[in-house]
């Protein structure tokens, strides 16, 4: 995809301050991507996410995309993502 834009401004940086796999291509019946906490590297203990929270998620291999927190359970997050 090709932007049209000719400059950016950027006036703010944030660094993360943790690092999660999630596998775009695999969902559930319902739509629903699954992260496993256990495989979570933070520079902190404590990183709390909750429900209905909207993380930016992407690597080097994909473009990035906005994924809401739907569920926690059995140290699995279940994520929707916002679009496709």
């Amino acid at each position: 995809m090709f932007s049209k834009l000719k400059f950016v401004t950027a006036t703010e940086a944030y660094e993360a301050k943790w690092d999660l796999w999630v596998d775009y291509q695999r969902r559930d019946s319902d739509g629903l991507l699954h992260a496993n906490l256990r495989h979570l590297r933070a520079d902190r203990a404590g990183i709390g996410l909750t429900v209905g929270e909207c993380l930016i998620i992407g690597n080097e291999d994909a473009d990035t995309a906005c994924a809401e927190v739907v569920k926690i359970a059995d140290d699995v997050l279940y994520l929707r993502l916002k679009a496709d």
